[in-house]
């Protein structure tokens, strides 16, 4: 089965849901050079929300980097 990728900006969108996603989804969270992926991931009872997620750090910052 192929599974529909979801690319998010976390500096544009820094409160999303993804936990309505089914298995057809895998989600990648970009975070900017000056930002932290959400606390939520390390913690137990969230962090099932956040399983077909990556975070992928990147090396600028601002609007569109």
């Amino acid at each position: 089965m192929k599974a529909t990728l979801l690319l998010l900006a976390y500096e544009n969108v820094p409160r999303v849901d993804l936990s309505v996603l089914d298995d057809g989804y895998r989600g990648v969270i970009l975070v900017g050079k000056n930002q932290q992926p959400p606390t939520a991931v390390k913690r137990k009872e969230s962090a099932h929300r956040f399983v077909s997620v990556d975070f992928q750090k990147i090396e600028g910052s601002g609007k569109n980097a």
